[in-house]
């Protein structure tokens, strides 16, 4: 049941893809199922949650309420003890960053600093390289220089150096297009709501 559920939800956030606004009853439906899922004991439907909440932030289908409340929620996911659910939380952010530069601007206080912890991890590697790509975006390094020195200037001393050092030696060097991953990840997630759901009706 979990992992059609989850597949269901898949399915959803493909539709919304192409889908260019949702009636209020609808979205408030969606919201609801929503904030259930992405506190769901069963990462499949935590993760997949996270991927309509990735939808809904980057085509703007929410109000400003609701995307400080799931800009809020984004932060505490990249510090979950399940490295997918990581995963999808920082894939989350990227998208949004990428797809709504300058909202995602008012949100960099929320987010920067737990991604950076994200960017720091040694264990899991396609954690740090999500992490790093992930700022690559939300700090607009190619694009707006302003935006770095804008928010490092509302850190302290510390935080601001270490932020704008790593900026100059690792982010400034990553190419463009290093987003590649992101439909091979896409691709992986439909594969294992298959693998989970075969393995399930073999039992």
């Amino acid at each position: 049941i979990n992992a059609e559920y989850g597949g269901g939800l898949l399915a959803l956030s493909n539709i919304l893809k192409f889908t260019k606004g949702i009636e209020n009853a609808e979205r408030t439906l969606i919201l609801e199922n929503v904030k259930q899922d992405l506190v769901c004991d069963k990462n499949q439907v935590k993760e997949a949650a996270l991927d309509l909440v990735s939808v809904l932030l980057s085509n703007n289908f929410l109000d400003e309420g609701q995307v400080t409340e799931y800009i809020s929620t984004l932060a505490e996911l990249l510090s979950d003890a399940s490295t997918s659910t990581k995963l999808s939380a920082i894939k989350a952010v990227k998208a949004f960053a990428k797809a709504q530069p300058d909202l995602s601007r008012k949100y960099l206080s929320i987010l920067v600093i737990p991604i950076m912890h994200c960017v720091k991890e040694r264990k899991v590697h396609s954690v740090k390289l999500a992490a790093e790509r992930t700022l690559l975006h939300l700090l607009q390094i190619r694009t707006n220089p302003d935006v770095l020195k804008t928010f490092s200037s509302t850190l302290d001393s510390g935080q601001s150096k270490r932020l704008v050092e790593y900026a100059k030696r690792v982010l400034s060097k990553l190419p463009v297009d290093s987003d590649q991953e992101q439909e091979e990840d896409e691709d992986s997630t439909c594969l294992l709501y298959t693998s989970d759901a075969a393995d399930e009706e073999d039992s």
